[in-house]
């Protein structure tokens, strides 16, 4: 019978061997896109790709049963933190199996598809890809810290940081999307928009749906007392003590005061 701690170890091996695959697929992506515009062998690159999403199906059904097979006993009857949130962490990892669906399914549609790519905007997809291999590293810090979190409850787990860095370059992309949609419209050379239209929005729901797991994240980890989640920018944003400190001296200040006493009689 397996302890509470060895459920927690393995839910995280297991986690971590899903999240290598995940990662080698990503990076995989540019590589194939490099090797398509240079005229390149991509065929095999597409192949390994399609192996590493297969690879990845197991991995999630492995961890969704394990998860679903697990007794309290197992997970440990006051590990609150996975009992009630069993429901939210299965749809949390069906969820991280989408984004390789998506990065499988675009690798394969600019092989069926065959766009030119010459085209300036061809760069711009490839730039899209780089950022993704960006964004997932941010993306498997968040994920294991945060099931490590879970399953040990004990040390005080920041995730803010890895969050808002996924939320930049997620915004990033989405920019980079709408510079090649406006472009191959505008640009009277571009004969095939409709194809990069196409290429460019299923691209572009890899990184929204990696964004989608950090906001699941941030769901569920509301109601956990040791995970903290705050997306707060703070270079742009002063810290509480900062602020009381501001407020202190507003409130000391009697010219200030007078000011305001002024603004009152008017």
């Amino acid at each position: 019978m397996a302890t509470p701690d060895d459920f927690g170890t393995r839910l995280e091996s297991m986690t971590d061997a899903y999240l290598s695959d995940i990662t080698a697929c990503m990076e995989a992506l540019p590589t194939f896109l490099h090797a398509y515009q240079e005229d390149r062998d991509h065929e095999s690159i597409l192949t390994e790709i399609e192996t590493l999403e297969s690879q990845c199906d197991q991995h999630n059904q492995r961890i969704t049963r394990f998860i679903t097979d697990a007794t309290p006993r197992d997970i440990g009857l006051l590990n609150t933190r996975i009992n009630f949130n069993e429901s939210a962490l299965l749809d949390f990892f069906n969820t991280i199996d989408v984004i390789v669906n998506h990065t499988e399914r675009f690798a394969q549609e600019v092989h069926m598809m065959k766009p030119a790519s010459e085209a300036d905007v061809f760069a711009d997809l490839e730039s899209i890809a780089v950022d993704i291999v960006q964004m997932i590293t941010q993306f498997t810090q968040l994920v294991m810290e945060f099931i490590a979190g879970l399953t040990t409850g004990e040390d005080a787990t920041e995730l803010g940081d890895h969050i808002r860095e996924i939320k930049q370059i997620e915004s990033r992309c989405d920019h980079a999307r709408n510079n090649i949609i406006q472009t191959v419209f505008e640009e009277p050379r571009q004969t095939e928009p409709l194809i990069y239209r196409e290429l460019a929005n299923l691209l572009d729901k890899v990184p929204n749906t990696i964004e989608d797991v950090g906001d699941q994240i941030i769901i569920i980890a509301n109601d956990e007392p040791n995970m903290m989640t705050d997306i707060t920018d703070r270079h742009d944003w002063a810290t509480r003590e900062e602020l009381t400190g501001i407020l202190q001296a507003i409130r000391g200040s009697a010219a200030v005061s007078r000011l305001l006493h002024g603004c009152d009689n008017h």
